[in-house]
């Protein structure tokens, strides 16, 4: 009866435990990200440490060099945890790596038709096709000697490698963990739904990865008294206060208990684009990572497929509004997916049936209608292919080069156009993220940021005559344009 009494009175005093001194609730005020990005410790999850997997050479340099900023100044943390569950989790990237290498291994053979040897077009394509055949087996012997040099990978992969000069000593913090202790969060978090980790109640560990990854991250600031950001992809509702499956705030249930334990500090989540952003990674490196965090978020909510289909439709919804923007196509949007998407028809896209398909199933998802369970699987397949469709679309992109240049009316450059200045644009061809060249362009607007991509609109109203320009890099006298509109693209974040 008495052990009965006590645990009827702490289910009815629960939130006590959580918010001892209520009056702090509404004291409490964090610090915002950018405030504390020069001091705090930066905490790294296992799924970000598996994302240099999936990108390039240059993402993985500026990646080395952000993190090696952070290691030098005490100021990275990899808990534990996250080192075993990378060691897991890093072998099973170096397999589909391996599988996708695998299938691109090509062969062509039109067959052995006797009757149509007398026709001359069969001869001629017997012909080419030797032809191909001489590229395909020196691309396939290429193939295999890529798959020979991963197979050799042991613990020397590019990323392991990387991680092994700058994780060495110093950046893995493990705690020691009180099991009955450990325990005892995760049934209370569990009966209650609090953070973080019931959402993985089921996994082999009774979700017990998450909360030691907490304690790890809460042991940082009760020690040290500093801020935490938290580098992680994850973006279950243990984590995160969600609305319309996709996260808003990081659980104040966290935030407060961390801040209760350092003596007022903060606590954040930042993805890990949002993080190389924070810390002046490129744009192509930053989208890139995006990208790809994208198809790790679809992976982590296999057992939700609505909220899949919600993540692709955005996503894609996203991917199309960037494509017309930088496309000029801007002025013939409608934005409507389904009328936007065949803008792009002239430009490769031919998958309409299929689109209309999946936006009819995300419309049902989203006005509450009833969707068989199939068919939400179907579109979720659907949606992969069409993202994919849609981001294999050659077009260039337009990043701000620099701003603000004073534009002259004559080659001596004395005489200043008051009423203009010029914005020098780098363009990239996509995909491939090929450089195209430098461009400037006169504008009367100031919007214009360094390192911006931005759409690719214009005023036609508005248009120079023959200018030149002193280039900012090389003070060299250069000829601006001939004759040029306005041109006026808006930051695409932005739209």
């Amino acid at each position: 009866m008495e052990n009965q009494e006590k645990r009827t009175k702490r289910e009815m005093l629960y939130r006590n435990s959580l918010y001892p001194k209520a009056e702090n609730i509404f004291a409490f005020r964090p610090k915002l990200v950018e405030d504390i990005k020069d001091e705090c410790f930066i905490v790294v999850d296992t799924n970000s440490l598996l994302v240099p997997y999936t990108t390039g050479k240059a993402s993985l340099e500026q990646i080395n060099t952000i993190y090696r900023l952070l290691v030098d100044g005490n100021r990275l943390v990899v808990p534990g945890q996250a080192a075993r569950e990378f060691a897991e989790h890093r072998v099973t990237k170096l397999k589909e790596l391996y599988q996708q290498i695998s299938r691109k291994k090509s062969s062509l053979s039109l067959g052995n038709y006797p009757l149509l040897e007398g026709l001359e077009p069969y001869q001629k394509a017997i012909e080419i096709e030797d032809k191909f055949n001489d590229k395909i087996r020196e691309y396939n012997k290429c193939i295999s000697e890529i798959l020979d040099d991963i197979s050799q990978w042991y613990w020397n992969d590019p990323v392991s490698v990387m991680y092994s000069s700058l994780f060495a000593q110093g950046v893995v913090y493990d705690i020691e963990i009180d099991e009955p202790q450990l325990r005892q969060r995760i049934e209370k978090d569990c009966e209650y739904k609090l953070p973080p980790g019931y959402k993985d109640a089921r996994k082999p560990d009774d979700g017990a990865g998450d909360v030691i990854i907490w304690f790890t991250i809460l042991e940082l600031g009760r020690i040290h008294k500093k801020s935490v950001i938290f580098v992680s992809l994850d973006q279950k509702p243990d984590w995160w206060s969600q609305s319309e499956g996709r996260p808003l705030y990081p659980r104040f249930e966290l935030v407060e208990e961390f801040s209760r334990v350092s003596d007022g500090q903060s606590f954040h989540i930042l993805k890990f684009s949002s993080f190389l952003d924070l810390y002046g990674a490129s744009k192509e490196v930053i989208e890139e990572v995006r990208k790809e965090e994208v198809q790790v978020r679809i992976e982590l909510l296999q057992s939700s497929p609505k909220s899949n289909l919600l993540l692709l439709a955005s996503e894609m919804e996203r991917e199309l509004r960037y494509l017309i923007a930088s496309m000029g196509l801007l002025e013939k949007s409608q934005g409507r997916f389904l009328a936007d998407v065949k803008l792009l028809e002239p430009y490769g896209f031919t998958e309409l049936e299929k689109a209309n398909y999946f936006w009819s199933i995300r419309n049902k998802s989203v006005h509450g209608l009833e969707v068989d369970s199939d068919d939400v699987s179907s579109a979720i397949e659907i949606g992969l292919s069409l993202l994919r469709n849609l981001q294999s679309i050659p077009h260039e992109v337009h990043i701000v080069h620099y701003p603000g240049i004073l534009i002259y009316s004559n080659p001596d450059c004395t005489s200043v156009y008051e009423s203009v200045k010029g914005v020098i644009l780098e363009t990239r061809r996509h995909p491939g993220d090929a450089f195209v060249g430098f461009r400037i362009f006169p504008t009367t607007l100031t919007h214009f940021t360094q390192g911006k991509i931005v759409s690719w609109e214009w005023n036609m109203n508005n248009v120079w005559e023959a200018a030149w320009y002193r280039d900012p890099d090389t003070n060299e006298v250069k000829s601006a344009w001939a004759s040029s509109a306005e041109f006026v693209g808006r930051d695409l974040n932005n739209l």
